[in-house]
């Protein structure tokens, strides 16, 4: 059985795994990088990025050792699952493999620095909640922007942390990308949200608390002290399209200046959180150091031919590789009308019961967690052996993954299930468009991460993303359920 990020050979040793970690076809051309500077990897899904990566870090750390200056390498991952997983690969090597918010907490920790991540989100919630009830009542204020939801302001916190922005000042001069139409901020907005910060941190504070984005802060700030040495010679960062400005600029600050080698792994297309910035804004410049891999390994051609059919109505795709669609050929893509949460758990449960999932993988995954609690909940009722990826608990080796698009990111498996894809859960605002890209770009990479079948299952009204794959893709499949 493969682990359910598996994205390579089955690896039970740690020598076979070094061994298994090869680069084919057009993949060989990152052995060809220059070992200096900041260098960009630009990959369509299923090219192989995470592999790249990883062969990029052993390749620096076999090329460029140093008698009298040791060559330190770091990889940087998306996910804890992801992390095992290199992990496992690079057994036995000299490599740091974490991801960016643990290497921050240790940077810290080394330095004498001990913080309380806020994990929970009904907390920090209370606590943007209780920012807003103490809003001072003036006279001809900005009213409208309060009327917003908690998920309104926790997104906006979290863009002001994630680009640095230290006052009012700072806020109020950066233009404010990535919101839309329907959300857009305005400057007579921005006070009043900064007062809501200001109210959402005190809190924090007071529980002796921070949050992600405070701890990414605190060690950009570590690293910008007088004396602090970059913990590595060469850094691989995988996923590098979701960095926020302030990682970039963290990432930025972590390699020695002799070597400046920083080595970014991305896909604009899987781009899922909001950005409006340049590489070389926060110090990396990539210009004449970066190549493209288009070939898809992991999809059948079906699987990927629906996946683009998505892509296509990006209005803006200027920074997409273009993918070269794979030749295994496999069925066409489900998409299932459930009409109902009781007809998808009836439909998944039969559909599960009949699949063979001897040595295969097998993730369920919904648009928020909330929805996938509900699903794993139904599953286990009847007798599957559920887990999501971040649980710790010893999980049965034929468990199905049930989580989110956004924890399987970064990850394949052999069948999946994207489930719940709504008009509620995935909305299409027209006066909202850069929130609708993003919605698409989640799906894409939710159907991106199936190997051999791709399941598209609506327990409502459907999604209009789904609208826009094109129909001759797809198998529908009618169902009897209630």
């Amino acid at each position: 059985m493969r682990p359910a990020w598996h994205t390579g050979p089955e690896n039970t040793e740690p020598e076979q795994a070094m061994q298994n970690l090869t680069l084919t076809g057009e993949q060989k051309r990152v052995l060809t990088l220059p070992v200096r500077h900041p260098v960009l990897i630009k990959g369509a899904a299923g090219s192989g990025k995470t592999t790249i990566a990883l062969c990029r870090a052993r390749h620096l750390m076999e090329t460029d050792r140093d008698l009298f200056r040791p060559t330190r390498v770091g990889a940087i991952s998306y996910t804890n699952a992801l992390v095992n997983y290199a992990r496992r690969l690079l057994d036995g090597a000299e490599c740091v493999v974490s991801t960016l918010h643990s290497l921050a907490g240790s940077m810290l920790c080394r330095a004498g620095v001990r913080l309380d991540v806020e994990k929970r989100d009904a907390l920090l919630e209370s606590h943007v909640l209780a920012a807003l009830r103490e809003l001072p009542r003036e006279a001809g204020a900005p009213r409208a922007i309060l009327n917003k939801p908690v998920a309104f302001f926790r997104e906006e916190i979290a863009w002001i942390k994630g680009r640095g922005l230290a006052n009012l000042d700072a806020y109020l001069a950066t233009a404010r990308a990535g919101r839309g139409t329907a959300d857009r901020v305005t400057t007579q907005d921005k006070p009043l949200i900064w007062s809501v910060l200001d109210g959402y941190n005190r809190r924090l504070q007071s529980a002796d608390h921070v949050d992600w984005e405070d701890l990414i802060l605190r060690a950009l700030a570590l690293s910008e002290r007088p004396g602090f040495k970059p913990p590595f010679s060469h850094l691989v960062i995988d996923e590098a399209q979701d960095l926020t400005f302030a990682q970039r600029a963290l990432v930025a600050r972590l390699v020695e200046p002799e070597t400046d080698s920083i080595t970014l792994v991305a896909d604009a297309a899987q781009c899922i959180y909001q950005s409006g910035f340049s590489w070389a804004d926060t110090g990396l410049n990539v210009r004449g150091r970066a190549v493209e891999f288009r070939r898809n390994y992991r999809n059948t051609r079906q699987i990927a031919a629906a996946a683009c059919s998505l892509l296509s109505h990006e209005p803006d795709r200027r920074d997409f590789t273009e993918t070269v669609l794979p030749e295994r050929e496999g069925p066409r893509p489900r998409l299932v009308p459930a009409n109902s949460p009781g007809g998808q758990f009836a439909w998944l449960g039969d559909t599960l019961a009949a699949l063979d999932r001897e040595g295969a993988t097998v993730a369920i995954a919904s648009p928020n967690r909330a929805t996938a609690r509900g699903i794993a909940g139904a599953l286990a009722g009847r007798g599957f052996p559920v887990r999501d990826l971040k649980s710790r608990e010893p999980a049965p080796a034929d468990a199905i993954v049930v989580d989110t698009l956004h924890a399987i990111k970064g990850i394949e498996f052999d069948h999946v299930f994207l489930c719940d894809l709504n008009e509620d859960t995935l909305p299409m605002d027209d006066a909202d468009p850069e929130s609708g890209s993003r919605l698409r770009k989640l799906l894409y990479v939710g159907m991106t991460r199936a190997r051999q079948s791709l399941t598209l299952v609506a327990s409502g009204s459907p999604s209009r993303l789904l609208a826009e794959i094109d129909a001759s893709k797809l198998e529908m499949t009618e169902i009897r359920h209630a």
